[in-house]
Formats: structure tokens, C-alpha cells, sequence
């Protein structure tokens, strides 16, 4: 199975790894680090996460981030899985819907 990230979840990344490595050197790197993780077992094993609440007729899944206040929404479509989005959980979560 193919992962592909959307244009607008890898905005979402780097604007997330630039605010936390201004927040503190090294801290983008490790928020990337932990995404990139999460990104390998999602591709991995894309089954293992749940459906998204508001997945209606698509197959939509999400992942937390270890550490950090983030969530991996995906798409699963017929051998890709497409990354929709790399959302805060607090700060407009369903804004890419």
C-alpha cells in the first residue's frame, strides 16, 4: 500500500515543527520525529487505527501523536493510503473537514 500526505498535512507539519522549535531548539525535530513514527506503523498496519466519528461514507482513520497534541487523519482508498491532515485536538480538530 502507497502513503501519500496531502498538500495541507504537510503545511500542517511544518507549521507545527516551526512553532515548537520556537518554542525550544530541538523540539521541531523531535514533533517530526515522533510524526514521521507514527506515519511508518500507519503505513504499516493502517487497519490498526480507528474510524474517524465523522467518516460518513469514507474510510477514515486517525492516529494520535505520542507526545504531542496531534492527530493523523487518513484516508484509506482501494492500495493508498492518503494523510488528509496532521491536526491539533484542541485547536479547531475538524477544521479540515
Amino acid at each position: 500500500m502507497h502513503l501519500s500526505l496531502s498538500p495541507n498535512a504537510e503545511k500542517d507539519i511544518d507549521s507545527a515543527a516551526y512553532w515548537y522549535h520556537s518554542q525550544r531548539k530541538g523540539l521541531g525535530a523531535e514533533f517530526l520525529s515522533a510524526v514521521e513514527r507514527l506515519l511508518t506503523k500507519i503505513h504499516a498496519q493502517p487497519l490498526l487505527y480507528p474510524a474517524f466519528q465523522h467518516s460518513s461514507n469514507r474510510n477514515l482513520r486517525c492516529a494520535i501523536v505520542r507526545r504531542f497534541p496531534y492527530r493523523i487523519v487518513f484516508e484509506i482508498k482501494k492500495q493508498q493510503i492518503i494523510v488528509l491532515a496532521v491536526a491539533h485536538t484542541s485547536r479547531k480538530p475538524d477544521y479540515w473537514l
